[in-house]
C-alpha cells in the first residue's frame, strides 16, 4: 500500500510467528522503538475470552466477569489455554502502550462482549491519554451476522468506518432479515469460529 510493505505475523501462517516467544516480542518492540513500523493492527486471539463459553451449550467457561484472567477450578489443559490467552493479551496491551508513547497508529480488535476488555492491563491502557475506543457491527458491512466488534486505538480515528445496527426483534436494520446467530453450531463447529475463518479468506 503506497509503497509500504505489509507484514502479517500469524502462527497459522508460519510456526515461527509465535508472539508468546520472548525473542519475537523483543524484535517487534525494537522495530516500534526504532521507528521502522508505520502502523500496527492486532487481531488478538479471543477463543479463551469469548462470552460464548459462558452461554448454555457453549464450550466450558475459562473466565468470567469476576475472574477475567482465569477461573480457579480449571483442569491442566484449560489452564494452559487460558495462560496462552493471557500472554497474548499482555503482549497486545504492551504494544498498544508502546505505540501510544511513540505516536505510531495501532489498533487492537476483539468482540465487543469479549472478557479481554476486562483484563486489568487493558483497563489501564484504555485510561491513557491518546487511547480511543470504536465499535462496529459486521452486518453493516455485508456479513450475515451482527458480531459487534470493539477497536481500541491510538493515533487513528475509525469513526467513519464504524456503523451500528439498529436491530429490532433480531432483524438487521440494513437487510431487514434475521441475523445469523454465531452462538450455535454448524456441523459441530461453533459459527464464531466459522466467522473468524471467513474473515481471513
Amino acid at each position: 500500500v503506497h509503497g509500504i510493505p505489509i507484514v502479517s505475523v500469524d502462527i497459522q501462517i508460519d510456526p515461527s510467528h509465535d508472539l508468546t516467544c520472548i525473542r519475537i516480542q523483543k524484535l517487534i518492540r525494537g522495530l516500534i522503538m526504532s521507528g521502522r513500523i508505520c502502523a500496527i493492527w492486532m487481531g488478538t486471539p479471543c477463543s479463551s475470552w469469548s462470552m460464548v463459553r459462558n452461554m448454555p451449550g457453549g464450550p466450558p467457561a475459562m473466565r468470567n466477569s469476576w475472574f477475567p484472567m482465569c477461573l480457579e477450578n480449571l483442569g491442566p489443559r484449560d489452564r494452559l489455554h487460558c495462560g496462552l490467552g493471557n500472554k497474548l493479551m499482555k503482549f497486545s496491551a504492551g504494544v498498544l502502550q508502546l505505540c501510544n508513547m511513540y505516536n505510531i497508529p495501532a489498533v487492537m480488535e476483539n468482540p465487543h462482549t469479549s472478557l479481554i476488555w476486562q483484563a486489568p492491563a487493558l483497563v489501564h491502557i484504555r485510561s491513557l491519554v491518546g487511547m480511543r475506543t470504536f465499535v462496529t457491527d459486521f452486518c453493516m458491512w455485508g456479513a450475515p451476522w451482527r458480531k459487534r466488534t470493539r477497536f481500541l486505538c491510538t493515533g487513528v480515528n475509525l469513526e467513519n468506518g464504524c456503523r451500528l445496527c439498529g436491530s429490532r426483534g433480531g432483524k438487521c436494520s440494513r437487510t431487514h432479515k434475521p441475523h445469523v446467530k454465531l452462538a450455535v453450531k454448524t456441523n459441530g463447529v461453533f459459527r464464531t469460529l466459522l466467522a473468524l475463518s471467513l474473515r481471513h479468506l
